[in-house]
């Protein structure tokens, strides 16, 4: 439901990745990480937040975001890594 809200996509098949701890060194946290496959966008269920963007980008895009220093959240290349290393796409 949170991915429908959020996106505006409706999530067909949830796999799960993994969990890791972020700063292990300094803080006891784990992060679950989690691929969601999608089938359409219902952009009319999307909710109307502001401080939200979606950026659709394809896997080698997102490598040059990073790369190119235009990216830089951990967990979600955390997440991107696990994915790519479980081949799921």
């Amino acid at each position: 439901r949170e991915l429908l809200e959020e996106t505006g996509f409706i999530c067909t098949r949830l796999s799960f990745l993994g969990s890791l701890r972020l700063v292990a060194s300094r803080i006891n946290n784990t992060v679950h990480f989690f691929f969601a496959q999608v089938a359409k966008a219902e952009k009319d269920r999307r909710s109307n937040d502001d401080n939200l963007e979606l950026v659709l980008v394809t896997p080698d895009q997102f490598l040059k975001m990073l790369l190119n220093k235009k990216f830089s959240d951990i967990p979600s290349v955390a997440a991107f890594m696990l994915a790519k290393l479980r081949k799921l796409f």
